[in-house]
């Protein structure tokens, strides 16, 4: 249970996550926590871990795009994805709401999940068909994508000393008929 937090408690968890971004060094890391946890966990409790760990990975990684989101299985109102959203707030990074495609009935409905794919046979468990199936893996890069995307959009730090040409090419249009 992780009813007696204590920060310390996850040093060794968070500085085998900032080893792994020094040896690395990635531009863009994803981060999700807790997927075969407890769904009981606190909110307070997990934001405090994930901010805990996203600090670490800043420290060591101040330049890198940091996207994190909940288990796929979590329910909107649980201590994964409340804390989740709440670490993002405190660290000033955005969520890629991962839990929304795990949400629904485990009966083959959900086409985020592996109920009908291809390799699925009489012999696999509803716990393996519940993952991610082709298309809810699909579903999870772009939600990772778009969010990444839009960091990079609104923080860009490029400076162009020279204007590229198709840029120099729409705004020369505008003024001169360049055709």
């Amino acid at each position: 249970s992780c009813t007696n937090y204590n920060p310390a408690d996850f040093v060794s968890y968070v500085n085998g996550f900032k080893n792994y971004v020094v040896a690395n060094k990635p531009d863009i890391i994803t981060l999700q926590l807790g997927e075969n946890g407890s769904e009981s966990v606190k909110a307070d409790i997990y934001a405090k871990v994930m901010a805990q760990v996203i600090n670490g990975i800043k420290e060591v990684a101040p330049d890198a795009i940091i996207v994190i989101s909940a288990p796929f299985w979590s329910a909107e109102t649980s201590g994964k994805v409340v804390g989740t959203y709440k670490a993002a707030e405190e660290c000033g990074i955005y969520v890629a709401p991962v839990y929304t495609l795990g949400q629904g009935a485990w009966d083959g409905s959900n086409p985020n999940m592996a109920f009908n794919a291809p390799w699925v046979t009489a012999n696999t468990s509803n716990g393996v068909k519940a993952h991610p199936g082709d298309e809810g893996m699909d579903n999870i890069a772009k939600m990772f994508f778009e969010k990444v995307n839009y960091t990079l959009s609104t923080s860009d730090k490029i400076k162009y000393t020279t204007i590229p040409e198709s840029i120099e090419r729409i705004v020369a249009s505008a003024f001169f008929d360049c055709n």
